[in-house]
């Protein structure tokens, strides 16, 4: 799946500031993960039996899950979902992405899952002497981010340009050598190509200690989609899809917050039809448990506290 993934440089960048415009999503938040695409099957006429669209979804830590359905997947599509953004995005090398950046546009950084893929592609269909090597040095640089995952931005961007910059100057060295030499046909060539093409991206978090190297995040988000078509196995419509991505999200978000998904549609269905829609966003997920105490103090929610049952640490309402 092709990947996406936004994180805060400076001021004006923030989390969500790759999604659409009018997402609701906190514009104060640290980093955020967009990842296109995974297709969905949509039930039309018996002449056409089905047509697949696509899903992509934003990930926002600590804000938010956002699925956004469309029909296509090209370039137009991506610019107009993630179109405006000026900050950095972790993306593949998938040329649909290619009109997000440019002077006045997002500046692109490198997702290294994507090139460790290649390599490991290679291991397996017997290029394994080669392959282990840069395998080996990828590994390296995951273990570094492992280390400072709980650091600050500074203090992990201190800590990769002291260990991850060697490991990566080795790394294309090596690279650049094998490219003179491995076969045009080779398994091990498209990993080889893929650093040298990729590499300015590659490096890219080299520069900035809030920007990952991978965007696994996005990937998780949308295993519930993976897993969860072979259930349902298709939408009915458009409209249906672009429907059940808003319940997704919801769901997703909810769990995100440690909010029981039931109870909280449950509550957000009883306050929403007479709630001012100029602060719909109290209603959000990452909002829900200030203003589910101001509702209570209201006396238009009933408390009960079912955190021990539920294993959430909010109270519900009972039923």
């Amino acid at each position: 799946m092709d990947e996406l993934h936004a994180a805060r440089q400076d001021r004006g960048v923030a989390e969500g500031a790759c999604a659409p415009r009018g997402c609701a999503l906190d514009p104060e938040a640290s980093e955020s993960a967009v990842s296109p695409e995974t297709r969905c099957r949509l039930g039309v006429s018996a002449a056409q039996l089905h047509r697949y669209g696509h899903v992509f979804v934003l990930v926002a830590p600590g804000d938010g899950v956002l699925f956004r359905y469309t029909p296509t997947y090209d370039g137009p599509t991506v610019a107009k979902l993630f179109g405006g953004y000026q900050g950095t995005l972790v993306a593949d090398a998938s040329a649909n992405h290619n009109v997000l950046f440019g002077p006045g546009k997002a500046r692109e950084a490198g997702c290294w899952r994507h090139a460790r893929r290649r390599f490991f592609k290679a291991f397996k269909v017997g290029a394994g002497k080669e392959a282990a090597f840069a395998l080996q040095a990828i590994q390296a640089l995951f273990r570094v981010e492992e280390e400072c995952a709980l650091c600050g931005p500074d203090e992990r961007l201190e800590l990769r340009r002291r260990e991850s910059a060697p490991l990566i100057e080795k790394l294309f060295a090596w690279a650049e050598a094998q490219r003179q030499v491995v076969p045009e046909h080779s398994p091990l060539r498209e990993g080889l190509v893929y650093l040298h093409n990729q590499r300015e991206a590659l490096c890219e978090f080299l520069s900035n200690g809030e920007i990952p190297i991978h965007n696994n995040a996005s990937e998780r988000a949308l295993r519930r989609v993976v897993k969860g078509r072979r259930n349902w196995l298709f939408h009915g419509s458009d409209e249906h899809a672009v429907r059940a991505c808003a319940i997704t999200s919801l769901i997703a978000t909810c769990q995100m917050h440690g909010l029981d998904p039931e109870l909280y549609l449950q509550e957000i269905l009883t306050v929403a039809p007479s709630y001012p829609l100029r602060r719909i966003l109290d209603l959000s997920p990452r909002n829900w448990v200030a203003t589910r105490q101001r509702l209570i103090a209201e006396g238009r929610l009933k408390y009960l506290d079912l955190a021990r049952i539920t294993g959430s640490r909010l109270a519900f309402r009972d039923r």
